[in-house]
């Protein structure tokens, strides 16, 4: 993993923390966050808007390769019409 990853990651789950407002305590040991649902509501927040950029660059490449590939095709037409290509034809005496 890059150190940047590792930082956001940890930054991330700092922030989670706080917005749940945990509290630890230890006689007796409890382990309370209250407002558990704000991070649960951040949390799919932000797995739809990756999944939604994700989509958004998928969908950008396939247009982009769609656009290349019939560029392409129609570069090599005008080619074989300049310069048509010879057709070879094998005879079965030479098998």
């Amino acid at each position: 993993m890059k150190m940047g990853t590792i930082i956001t990651i940890i930054l991330a789950v700092a922030a989670l923390v706080l917005m749940s407002e945990l509290k630890i305590s230890f006689k007796p040991f409890s382990v309370s966050a209250p407002n558990w649902l704000n991070v649960i509501g951040w949390i799919v927040l932000s797995i739809a808007l990756a999944i939604l950029g994700v989509n958004e660059n998928l969908k950008g490449y396939k247009e982009g390769y769609k656009k290349g590939s019939d560029d392409t095709i129609e570069l090599v037409k005008q080619v074989n019409k300049e310069k048509p290509i010879e057709t070879i034809t094998i005879s079965k005496e030479h098998e």
